[in-house]
C-alpha cells in the first residue's frame, strides 16, 4: 500500500469537484480501513457540489456517501472483524447514546456526527476509514455488485417496511421507479403478497418496474388517479412516493385509502396539506430518510437469498465529471456506481 492516494474531494461551496492526491488513512480505536470496491452517485452529490446551498457541513472531504469495500486493516480494540471481510458502510454515523439510537432507531438519532461523503470523508478514493459500528456484513455478496445496497437499497427498504406495517400487503402504489422505486417493487413482491402499482414519467422504468414484479404499471399524467382506483379494488392501502414533488404528493392524497398510509421519500421539495378529513378517515403520512441498521442487514439477507436482483451502471474513477453531468440529464436508468481504484 502507498502512503497516498487520489480521492474526488469536495473542496468548497459551488464548486463541481476536485481529484486531489491525500494521505491514505489510517484506523484509530473501533475503526477499520475499508479498501473501496465501488461508491455510488446520486442527486444527493449533486446537490452538493452544484446547490453552492450550505445544507451539509463545510468542506474540505472525500465524497462518496454509498459505499461497499473489503476490510483492509483494524484499529486497536477491533476484535469483531477480520481482514478481508466483505462490507457495506453505513453513510448515516449514530450517536450511540440518544434514546432513539439505543432502541435500534439510528436512522432517528438525535446526535447525529457527519455523515461519511457529507460531512466526513467518503468512499471515492481508493480507501476509506470508518466505524466498525457503522460497517455490515455482506457475507457472500460481492462488494462491487452491492454498493447500490449501501444507500438506494436500505432506504427503499425502510420505506417499504413503514408501507407495509398498516396492512401486510394489500393495494400498494409506487410513484416513481428509478433507482430507489426498482427495489421497492423487488421487497413488496419479495416481503407480501401486495397488489403493486407502479407509475412513473417514463416508459422505459415502467417496463423494468413490470420486469421486477408490478401487477400494473401507468404513466403519470392526469389521469393517473382514475387509473390507480381502476387498477386497486377495494382501495388502495399504501402509496410510497420516490418523487415527493407536488404533483405525486397530490397524487398520494388522492388515490389513498382510509387507514392507509402515504410515505414520502423523494425530496422534490412538494407541499402535502394535511388535518382532520383532508385525508381519508384514519390515513397517515410518514416521511422517512435513510434507515436503520437492521433494514441494511435485512436488505442484504434478501440480497443473498437471490430474492432481489442487484443492478448498477459503473462508469470508472477518472470520469466522476462526465459520470455527473450525465446523472443530472438522467442519462442512467438505474443507479451509478464509480469503480474505485483499489480493485
Amino acid at each position: 500500500m502507498t502512503d497516498t492516494m487520489l480521492a474526488f474531494r469536495f473542496v468548497e461551496w459551488g464548486h463541481p469537484g476536485e481529484y486531489r492526491e491525500v494521505p491514505v488513512p489510517q484506523p484509530g480505536p473501533g475503526q477499520a480501513l475499508v479498501r473501496v470496491a465501488g461508491s455510488g452517485l446520486c442527486g444527493t452529490d449533486i446537490g452538493l457540489l452544484r446547490s453552492g446551498h450550505r445544507t451539509w457541513p463545510d468542506p474540505p472531504y472525500t465524497v462518496g456517501h454509498e459505499t461497499a469495500g473489503w476490510i483492509e486493516k483494524l484499529g486497536d480494540g477491533v476484535s469483531d472483524w477480520t481482514v478481508g471481510d466483505g462490507v457495506l458502510v453505513s453513510a448515516l454515523p449514530w450517536c450511540g447514546s440518544c434514546r432513539k439510537c439505543q432502541i435500534e432507531l439510528e436512522n432517528e438519532c438525535r446526535s447525529r456526527p457527519a455523515a461519511y461523503g457529507l460531512g466526513r470523508d467518503g468512499g471515492l478514493a481508493a480507501y476509506m476509514v470508518a466505524d466498525t459500528r457503522d460497517l455490515v456484513s455482506l457475507g457472500s455478496l460481492d462488494p462491487r455488485t452491492a454498493v447500490p445496497l449501501a444507500d438506494a437499497g436500505s432506504t427503499s427498504y425502510r420505506a417499504v417496511r413503514l408501507a407495509l406495517e398498516p396492512m401486510r400487503g394489500g393495494n400498494i402504489v409506487v410513484i416513481g421507479v428509478g433507482g430507489l422505486g426498482e427495489f421497492a417493487v423487488q421487497y413488496l413482491r419479495a416481503l407480501s403478497d401486495a397488489n403493486v402499482v407502479a407509475l412513473d414519467v417514463r416508459q422505459r422504468a415502467l417496463e423494468r418496474a413490470a420486469e421486477l414484479g408490478a401487477a400494473h404499471t401507468f404513466l403519470a399524467g392526469v389521469d393517473s388517479a382514475v387509473a390507480v382506483h381502476a387498477a386497486s379494488p377495494g382501495g388502495v392501502d399504501a402509496v410510497i412516493d420516490f418523487v415527493g414533488v407536488n404533483n405525486s404528493l397530490r397524487l398520494a392524497s388522492e388515490v389513498i385509502g382510509s387507514g392507509g398510509r402515504i410515505v414520502q421519500v423523494g425530496i422534490g421539495g412538494g407541499r402535502l396539506s394535511v388535518g382532520w378529513e383532508v385525508l381519508p378517515r384514519s390515513a397517515q403520512y410518514v416521511t422517512t430518510s435513510g434507515w436503520r441498521l437492521k433494514d441494511m442487514r435485512e436488505a442484504v439477507a434478501l440480497a443473498q437469498s437471490g430474492r432481489i436482483t442487484l443492478t448498477s451502471e459503473h462508469i470508472p474513477f477518472r470520469d466522476i465529471h462526465e459520470g455527473i453531468d450525465q446523472l443530472q440529464r438522467g442519462a442512467f436508468r438505474g443507479r451509478v456506481v464509480v469503480d474505485s481504484l483499489a480493485h
